[in-house]
């Protein structure tokens, strides 16, 4: 556990926090994933996760990290800091926290002087096959999964055909 109602697990480079509340406050000795260090390169946070506490992801080498709109509270060097046998913390060059306008990230950016990156809305999505589609509304078409994409008589009846005019704010581009 990494939290009263919050647990972890490492598995091929990617540390996933999951479960809900605060994951608990730390020190550079009581890290639960210490150990792992060297070998995480990727950190997902799920939604549920409403606090993230104070050193939690200290000497976590990543530069970008999304962070949930469940998450409410970010503590002191949480994010986007490494501590040295000084103790003194230094921010990771290049940190970039995503997340909601006006979300506990983008505070946090701010008052660490970090990037922050707004993450795109969810647009309208479907299935064709076994394949998943949504659209962005930056017009970005993204398409998931593994087979092939049927065939179509006219760019008319594919799914996402009434999308690409620009109808109900969405624009493939």
């Amino acid at each position: 556990p990494c939290g009263p109602s919050s647990t972890y697990s490492v598995e091929d480079g990617t540390l996933t926090v999951s479960g809900s509340g605060l994951i608990s406050d730390v020190t550079q000795d009581t890290i639960p994933w210490k150990n792992s260090l060297s070998q995480i390169r990727i950190l997902k946070i799920s939604d549920g996760i409403t606090g993230i506490g104070a050193n939690v992801f200290l000497n976590l080498s990543i530069i970008e990290v999304e962070v949930p709109d469940s998450v409410l509270q970010i503590g002191d060097h949480a994010l986007g800091y490494t501590v040295g046998d000084t103790g003194e913390f230094t921010p990771i060059p290049g940190f970039t926290l995503s997340g909601s306008s006006g979300s506990a990230a983008q505070d946090y950016a701010q008052a660490n002087s970090f990037s922050f990156k707004v993450k795109e809305e969810e647009g309208p999505s479907g299935t064709v096959g076994s394949l998943r589609w949504s659209l962005s509304r930056a017009g970005l078409l993204r398409i998931d999964g593994a087979g092939a994409i049927p065939d179509y008589d006219t760019a008319r009846i594919v799914p996402w055909a009434a999308y690409a005019s620009g109808k109900d704010g969405y624009r493939i581009t």
